[in-house]
This record gives C-alpha cells, structure tokens and sequence, in this order.
C-alpha cells in the first residue's frame, strides 16, 4: 500500500499527516479515472447501476489463481446504509500478484479471520492497471492485469454473519470431528447395506 498504510490504519501516524495521505490518494484517483476501466472506477468511489461500493470490512469467500492469465475473488462486502453485495472480480492479462509471496498471500486468503480493510487502485508503469489490498488482521498485497471484470449481485445482510460462522466452522477441530463423525457413519451404513444385500441373497 502507498497510502492506505499499516501505521495509516493503525493511527501511527499524526492526523495532520493522515488527512494528508487521504487527501493525496483522492487527487491521485481525480487524474487516473480517465484511464480506468468501469470495472475499477467502483473501487474509487464511483457508483455502477447499483450504488456505491464499499470492500471496507469485506469477507472473502473464493478464490482462484490461474496466473498468469487470471486471478479471482469472490467477496461478500457493504453495510446497512450502503447495502450489501456479493462481488466476483476477475484480474485478467498478465494477471501477478505483488508485494507478497503467492505462499503468503494464499495463506492470508484462505484463512477465515481475514477481512479486507482497504484498497488502493492505481496504473504501472508498464501500463497494466493495479489494485492493492491492506488485510486484516494481517497482511497485504496487490494484484497487476491488463483488465478488470467485476460482476455484482445484491445479498442479504444476514449472509455476513452466516459467512463468518462457516468459514469458521471450517477452520475449525470441531468441524474436522465433525467430519470425521459424518464419513465414520457413511462408511458404517454402506457396511449395513451390504450386510442386509448378503443376508437377502441368501435368503433367495
């Protein structure tokens, strides 16, 4: 992140020199959205037919990699004004992730804490376009492509929770017995059936 830092979040940093990075980041916004796609002009608080975006506290629920053609997230995000969304973004051409080893970034990715606390957008200087994410409770990274698909779906709000809770369920020693129970159960019931299928043969 070149704005939205770790000691930007965490207050490190006076509220002169934060107002100062905010307002840095805005003007560096107003000259790039010529250049920006529709995709990403929702990441810098321009709204699509549905209103306004916010990944602010956003909950990921996929994710696939199949650099370097693409690189996929799934994100459940908004709040109650601004309402809630279900976004699948889709990083295509010349797709990298940066800033972070891909082991990193995928162990911030598939674990059921993490949120997405900010996110920058921005142009390389090769010309692809960048988005960046500060992660919560750690970590950080960004994506680089040469183009950008967002498809957006309304949610109710009650999916946030539900989110949370499964992912982690998921996570969870509870949930590994659980399965572990489940397919104990299944094994014991095709041992049954076939028992019952031996018996009924002898019987014919």
């Amino acid at each position: 992140m070149k704005w939205m830092t770790r000691g930007w979040q965490c207050g490190d940093v006076s509220d002169a020199e934060g107002a100062a990075l905010e307002a840095e980041y805005q003007s560096h916004v107003e000259r790039l959205l010529p250049r920006l796609p529709d995709a990403l002009r929702v990441f810098v608080g321009q709204p699509d037919e549905s209103g306004y975006v916010s990944l602010h506290d956003g909950r990921l629920e996929w994710w696939a990699s199949d650099a370097p053609r693409s690189f996929t997230l799934q994100v459940f995000c908004g709040y109650d004004r601004l309402g809630y969304r279900r976004l699948v973004m889709q990083y295509r051409g010349r797709a990298e992730v940066f800033g972070a080893s891909g082991r990193d970034v995928a162990g911030w990715l598939n674990d059921p804490q993490t949120e997405l606390l900010y996110d920058e957008v921005d142009i390389a200087e090769d010309g692809r376009f960048e988005h960046r994410f500060l992660l919560w409770p750690a970590g950080e990274f960004g994506l680089r492509c040469d183009d950008v698909v967002v498809v957006s779906a309304p949610a109710p709000a009650s999916t946030y929770e539900v989110l949370m809770r499964r992912k982690q369920l998921e996570s969870s020693a509870v949930f590994g017995r659980l399965m572990h129970t489940w397919e104990t159960g299944q094994r014991r019931m095709r041992d049954l059936w076939e028992d019952l299928r031996a018996r009924l043969d002898d019987l014919r």
